[in-house]
């Protein structure tokens, strides 16, 4: 069994459901997760996002996604 969580680049990470025993549950959320590890490793000083990105985005994320970056700098 699966499951399937559409979102794009413009979306955070979501939420997943992480099966206990029985049926107990807990729901990890993947976006500070993924930001922790992005910060800690340092990828910022990793990629050139002055380039653009390989498969290219789609026009309206690549237009979000300047945006980010200069309000980052």
């Amino acid at each position: 069994m699966c499951e399937v969580y559409p979102f794009t680049v413009r979306d955070p990470l979501p939420e997943i459901p992480i099966p206990l025993r029985g049926k107990e549950q807990v729901r990890i959320a993947l976006q500070p997760i993924f930001a922790t590890c992005y910060a800690r490793a340092r990828y910022d000083l990793e990629f050139d996002y002055s380039q653009p990105p390989i498969p290219p985005l789609a026009p309206e994320d690549a237009a979000w996604a300047t945006g980010l970056i200069s309000a980052r700098r």
